[in-house]
């Protein structure tokens, strides 16, 4: 079977699950095959670019990764539900939200990560080597994923909760706290932490590689976010074997213990037993395995 896939090209983490199924998956993929049986339309937002004729004589698989109740465009979700055969989410509460708008069938199957990729490194190596951001003493929080709108980088992207983050690193002690930060477009966090003298340290546009290190150098990972399909990071930071708390978003009962899981009051963080028993949990989600799973999902169409 062939299956096109048709990513943002835009370095989000959509490109990487598409050139990481390609290499994985069982069936034939590409990223230019017009031929193929199966669109798997993994970017749904680009859906408008791609040649009307190709979506409606092929079989269309749509990802959707999650939705914003606030931004939602139904007119734009039913007009692209129309070329639409099957959906494709990673959990139950994407489910949920678009069950309402459209009666295509939807199949829940979560995530992979790629634990080739993902693993955890020297800590006081890493803490040496970034001696120069903060010291070993310091407790370090990392957030890697983007925060402030495009059109308004000023102005939070409220989905992703970094008001939400703010309010929990406010609970430490300032003189111990250290606050790590990757990704694109962190300039409402920034300018917060600013104001209030929290310190803390940015990489804007660090590669695989260097994030390996990233959440390997954390104490702790917090995940604030108000709305996810995952996230990634529920993953990729306790592979690294940096604990982890999330809001109750996207997997994240599936994956993390009930005590992992918290809202931006809690000051708590997790214990080297969560960390045990979320490393114990994502087993199942190791790409060389779940990518099954994608495999059946497609050969049943």
């Amino acid at each position: 079977m062939k299956i096109l896939c048709i990513s943002s090209r835009e370095g989000w983490v959509d490109d990487r699950i598409a050139n990481e199924f390609k290499k994985y998956s069982q069936h034939e993929v590409s990223f230019n095959d017009s031929t193929a049986d199966i669109v798997w339309l993994m970017a749904p937002w680009v859906w408008q670019s791609i040649p009307k004729e190709l979506l409606l004589n092929k079989k269309v698989v749509c990802t959707i990764h999650h939705q914003v109740p606030e931004k939602f465009d139904e007119q734009n979700f039913k007009n692209r539900d129309k070329c639409v055969d099957r959906y494709h989410v990673p959990c139950v509460k994407t489910k949920d939200f678009i069950q309402k708008f459209t009666n295509k069938p939807i199949k829940v199957i979560g995530y992979w990560y790629n634990q080739d990729t993902w693993k955890a490194l020297d800590k006081d190596l890493l803490r040496e080597k970034y001696k120069e951001h903060f010291s070993p003493q310091d407790f370090v929080i990392g957030s890697f994923q983007r925060d402030s709108e495009g059109a308004n980088p000023n102005n939070p992207k409220l989905e992703k909760g970094p008001d939400l983050f703010f309010d929990y690193v406010s609970s430490f002690n300032r003189d111990t706290v250290h606050i790590l930060l990757a990704g694109w477009r962190r300039t409402y966090l920034i300018n917060r932490l600013k104001k209030a003298n929290i310190p803390y340290t940015y990489f804007e546009l660090a590669g695989t590689e260097k994030l390996n290190e990233l959440y390997s150098v954390c104490d702790l990972y917090a995940v604030m976010s108000r709305q996810e399909g995952g996230p990634q990071a529920l993953f990729e930071a306790p592979a690294c074997g940096t604990p982890i708390i999330s809001t109750d978003v996207g997997m994240a009962r599936e994956v993390l213990p009930e005590q992992c899981i918290v809202n931006a009051k809690d000051s708590a963080a997790p214990t080297q037993t969560s960390l045990k028993q979320t490393q114990d949990k994502m087993k199942k989600f190791e790409i060389k395995n779940h990518i099954k799973n994608y495999d059946n999902f497609f050969s049943s169409l």
